[in-house]
């Protein structure tokens, strides 16, 4: 995710799911707040990244702090 044009940073996550056992999360800070999720799944794709490989959830950040996602997106599926 980093190589694309407008990503400045990203975290991976694992994130407990009570279906699939886990789901990972992608955060990305962008230079351009106009790319969307789908766009950056496909430039993944596009890279060869096997399709188990890319994150089930791709979420435009400002700042990446994992510790913070991570309660976060626990206390949402609470």
């Amino acid at each position: 995710m980093r190589t694309h044009p407008a990503a400045q940073d990203a975290a991976v996550i694992g994130v407990t799911d009570t279906v699939l056992g886990e789901r990972t999360y992608a955060f990305v800070v962008l230079s351009d707040v106009d790319v969307r999720p789908s766009a950056m799944k496909e430039f993944l794709r596009g890279r060869g990244l096997a399709a188990y490989k890319i994150p089930d959830r791709l979420i435009p950040m400002r700042k990446v702090d994992k510790k913070a996602l991570r309660a976060g997106i626990a206390a949402s599926e609470r």
